[in-house]
């Protein structure tokens, strides 16, 4: 498939949406032409959202150079100590259970919801994981720190 950035079929596509009202509906993106800042000085496509308190050049590298992935619900990606977190991927429960600070990060996101207080829902939603309920494991850059987000259809 031909990059809709720089025009050229180099053997990858990215397969996450890119947002903006200048991007074509049927735009594809090489990995290049997304790290580079191409697809979003070409049509001003963007790819995730960030949550707030990191520093602009930060924020705008994830913004508009780093592929999002494809999820049911929009969501920030994870900032702390000022600082855009690193994405580590997806996470099972038994390897979330293994990592007791993620767990603990993720228990307490959880718990804001009522249903995330039933014991026994969270403890099907976290064995569930990897089908309809997603966690996505990020890592604070400066102390290490496990930021844990999820999603669920």
């Amino acid at each position: 498939m031909e990059c809709a950035g720089c025009g050229q079929r180099r053997g990858w596509i990215s397969t996450c949406v890119a947002y903006g009202a200048d991007v074509p509906d049927d735009a594809r993106f090489c990995p290049w032409c997304i790290a580079d800042g191409t697809a979003h000085a070409t049509f001003g496509a963007f790819f995730n959202d960030v949550d707030g308190g990191t520093a602009d050049d930060a924020r705008d590298e994830v913004v508009s150079r780093t592929p999002g992935f494809v999820t049911w619900q929009d969501w920030g990606w994870p900032t702390h100590c000022g600082d855009v977190g690193v994405y580590r991927g997806q996470p099972t429960g038994q390897q979330l259970r293994a990592n007791p600070d993620a767990l603990s990060a993720l228990l307490a996101d959880l718990r804001q919801w009522e249903w995330g207080r039933d014991d026994a829902y969270v403890e099907d939603f976290i064995e569930g994981l990897g089908g309809s309920a997603v966690a996505y494991l990020f890592t604070c850059r400066h102390c290490g720190i496990p930021l844990v987000t999820w999603d669920q259809d």
